[in-house]
């Protein structure tokens, strides 16, 4: 019989509950100032997690960071959290598909997400092969497309340069979700291998 091996495969997704408390952060979350971001709304302040308010919260996508690269990359590199910031949408808002660059794992923290305001979606960018077999076929070599189907309270974990976006808000209740960039602290790579950085 003959044996299917995956050769290379995208790092995956990583997904937690987090256990701590939502309200202040909600509260938080509706009392910033916000800017236009073309189909979606932006928080002016983009180092969000920097307030004490996300104190908890911060040490937990640490945490959850650590657990990634101690099983993604086989390490314990530290990572720091660079920019953070809260997306808000309302009824018919979506976010447009994008990546997050100058970062190599992003997260998202869903502050408020009511159901069916939106769901993100994960795109492959580019389809495995140039035709299309069968267009129902969507297992973990030939999905173009994942979605996440997500609740208040939950940290998804990703690296940066996929693409993903967020459906429409179909209900006339406000989501609210925090998204982070990190990057390896400083040195990082080897120098005989010609990858370091200081």
């Amino acid at each position: 019989m003959s044996t299917l091996t995956t050769i290379f495969s995208t790092p995956p997704l990583m997904v937690e509950k987090y256990s701590g408390d939502i309200k202040t952060i909600q509260e938080y979350a509706e009392s910033i100032s916000y800017h236009d971001n073309q189909n979606s709304y932006a928080s002016d302040n983009t180092f969000v997690m920097n307030d004490d308010v996300f104190k908890d919260l911060k040490i937990f996508a640490e945490e959850c960071i650590r657990e990634y690269t101690l099983n993604v990359f086989n390490s314990d590199h530290k990572f720091a959290i660079t920019q953070s910031w809260i997306t808000k949408n309302d009824f018919g808002q979506t976010i447009d598909i994008h990546s997050h660059p100058g970062s190599i794992l992003s997260g998202v923290f869903y502050i408020n997400l009511p159901k069916d305001s939106g769901c993100i979606e994960f795109n492959r960018g580019k389809s495995v092969f140039e035709i299309q077999i069968n267009k129902d076929c969507s297992n973990p070599w030939m999905s173009d497309r994942y979605r996440v189907f997500a609740e208040t309270g939950y940290l998804l974990l990703f690296p940066s340069n996929i693409l993903h976006s967020v459906k429409m808000n179909n209900v006339n209740q406000t989501r609210y979700s925090l998204a982070f960039n990190s990057f390896p602290t400083i040195p990082v790579g080897d120098i005989d291998f010609l990858t370091y950085l200081y």
